[in-house]
């Protein structure tokens, strides 16, 4: 189980892969098996459940285009 707190947005989610808009970037964490199990948005928290084989940091998609490469 992976926690994540300052969430803003969940960008996409499919069993590989989860992006996360968090407030001056996105979190990608990529998997297999990635199940939303819990959400509150007002709190900015997500709970994903599932195989967690990396995550990493990029620039927010609004500012360098990183959500047009990963959605096509």
């Amino acid at each position: 189980m992976l926690r994540v707190s300052g969430v803003k947005e969940v960008l996409r989610f499919d069993p590989d892969a989860v992006v996360l808009r968090m407030a001056d970037r996105l979190l990608i964490v990529r998997g297999g098996g990635l199940a939303l199990r819990g959400m509150s948005p007002e709190e900015g928290r997500v709970e994903l459940r599932g195989r967690v084989d990396s995550l990493s940091y990029e620039q927010d998609a609004a500012r360098g285009g990183l959500l047009r490469r990963l959605l096509g």
